[in-house]
């Protein structure tokens, strides 16, 4: 091996060794931070926080219910579940004591604007269930 191999695999070593990120999220795909709180278009807000690993937790207000998100972020998209005490569809099971619940897909076209859709209890979020909004400034 000549020294520059030898250096080279050196440095990838030492990367590694001092803690060099190894699969963490990618936070920089947007250019911001996407906590706070967003008025959506069908009418409502969503507030929402991000920690360094990626951990989701907010609240919502829509259509005068008031619920919880929680799930991760991986840099351009939340994936996750809204929940509510006092939803329109009872779910046939609780999720984290919540009697209404399902899943909930937001996509960050920008760290101040979303395009999502949500399903109700264990369905795939669809396009027919729309949820998009604008970070308040």
């Amino acid at each position: 091996m000549s020294r520059i191999q030898l250096f080279l695999v050196f440095a990838l070593v030492a990367g590694v060794a001092i803690g060099a990120p190894v699969g963490l999220p990618n936070f920089d795909v947007l250019d911001g931070n996407v906590d706070g709180k967003y008025l959506t278009d069908q009418g409502g807000y969503v507030r929402i926080s991000v920690d360094d690993l990626g951990r989701v937790q907010g609240y919502y207000e829509r259509d005068g219910a008031f619920g919880e998100i929680s799930g991760h972020f991986d840099g351009k998209t939340i994936r996750g579940y809204w929940l509510q005490d006092d939803g329109a569809t009872a779910c046939t099971s609780d999720r984290a004591g919540f009697g209404s619940w399902g899943r909930v897909t937001l996509d960050f076209t920008s760290a101040s604007e979303f395009s999502g859709k949500f399903g109700t209890c264990g369905s795939v979020p669809e396009a027919d269930n729309p949820w998009s909004g604008r970070k308040q400034r």
